[in-house]
């Protein structure tokens, strides 16, 4: 099983900025969807998927939901689901991209 962590926003990204984020770093997108991609370097790899409003809605009780509007300020627009495989470099590869 590979370690997984999630970022939460109260800013609504697209996908073209979520594009811009995974390339910048020597990463890509999936063809054909847009809102997944992936970086690697030398063995390591992280996987991502750009998640919107609805899908937080769709999958999160309000309780959560209202726990990092807490947090945030301001309602979640955006999450950003990250799995990284179970190199010690993939959790520095998670640090320097985020």
């Amino acid at each position: 099983m590979s370690l997984s962590a999630m970022i939460l926003s109260s800013e609504k990204l697209s996908t073209d900025d979520f594009k811009a984020v995974l390339l910048e770093h020597g990463g890509f997108v999936s063809a054909g969807k847009p809102y997944r991609g992936g970086v690697g370097e030398d063995d390591s790899d992280i996987w991502l998927a750009l998640h919107s409003k609805d899908i937080l809605d769709e999958f999160y009780d309000a309780e959560d939901q209202q726990e990092w509007q807490d947090a945030l300020g301001a309602t979640p627009q955006t999450m950003i689901e990250i799995n990284l495989d179970h190199t010690e470099h993939a959790k520095l590869m998670y640090l320097k991209v985020f």
